[in-house]
C-alpha cells in the first residue's frame, strides 16, 4: 500500500497500478473474496487520504462513488477488477498532481483546459458543463467547484462573458446581420439574447452596433 501511495504522489500511476495488481492472485474469485475486499478498501482509503491532502473529497470528484465501489467489489474476474482499479488510480493520480500544482499558485490545468474548451465551443447553444467535464475526464461537480474557486465565476458566468465578448466582435462587422449574431454567439433565442446582452452591456445589440464609430467597425470603408 505504501508503494502504491508513494507512486501516485511521485506521479507514477503505472507503478501504482502494477503494485495494485500484485495484490490480486489469479484463480477463483470466491476463494479470495475477503482478501480482495480488504485490498480494495485499503487502496480506496489511500486515495481518500491523498485527495484530502490537496483539499479534495473522493465523493466530490466521483459523486457516484457508491456505484463505482459496488462495481469494484462485484467484478467478475481479477482482470476486470484490475482494469477498474487502474482507471480509479489514474484519475486520482491525475487529480492529485493537478490540484497539488494549483496550491502552488499557478492556475489549475483543468481550469485552463475548461476555459480553452469554452473558447472553442462557445457557439454551441447546447454546450453544458457536463460536456466539458466528460471531455476532461472529471466529474461535473468537481469541475464546477474548482472553476468557481479558481476564477471567482461560475461556469455559466464565464461562458456568458465569452459569448457576449464574441457577440461584440461580430457586431463590429457590418456584414453580419444583428439577428445572425445571436446564433453565432451560441444562443438560439434572439429575444433572450437581446435581453441578456442589454443586461450585460446596458444596450441592445442594435444600439451597441449603432454606437460604434467607423474606426471600430471591421471592414468599414476608409
Amino acid at each position: 500500500m505504501q508503494t502504491i501511495v508513494s507512486s501516485i504522489v511521485s506521479g507514477n500511476p503505472t507503478r501504482a497500478i502494477e503494485e495494485a495488481g500484485k495484490s490480486f492472485s489469479p484463480g477463483s474469485r470466491p476463494v479470495y473474496a475477503s482478501m480482495h475486499s480488504f485490498t480494495i478498501n485499503n487502496i480506496i482509503f489511500g486515495c481518500i487520504e491523498l485527495l484530502s491532502a490537496v483539499n479534495l473529497s473522493l465523493y466530490e470528484v466521483f459523486p457516484d462513488f457508491s456505484a463505482v465501489y459496488k462495481e469494484l467489489i462485484s467484478s467478475g474476474s481479477d482482470r476486470e477488477l484490475h482494469a477498474r482499479l487502474a482507471g480509479l488510480i489514474r484519475q486520482v493520480s491525475n487529480l492529485y498532481s493537478l490540484s497539488k500544482n494549483s496550491l502552488t499558485g499557478s492556475e489549475n490545468p483543468i481550469v485552463s483546459d475548461a476555459k480553452a474548451y469554452i473558447e472553442e465551443h462557445y457557439s454551441d447553444c447546447r454546450l453544458h458543463l457536463s460536456h466539458i467535464a466528460e471531455a476532461l475526464s472529471v466529474s461535473s461537480c468537481y469541475l464546477s467547484n474548482i472553476f468557481k474557486q479558481e476564477t471567482g465565476k461560475t461556469y455559466i458566468d464565464f461562458l456568458t462573458s465569452v459569448r457576449i465578448k464574441k457577440a461584440k466582435e461580430f457586431l463590429a462587422d457590418p456584414q453580419v446581420k444583428v439577428y445572425e449574431v445571436c446564433y453565432l454567439a451560441g444562443y438560439d433565442n434572439p429575444t433572450y439574447f437581446s435581453t441578456l446582452f442589454k443586461r450585460r452591456t446596458g444596450c441592445t445589440p442594435t444600439e451597441y452596433r449603432n454606437r460604434l464609430s467607423p474606426r471600430e467597425q471591421k471592414n468599414s470603408p476608409e
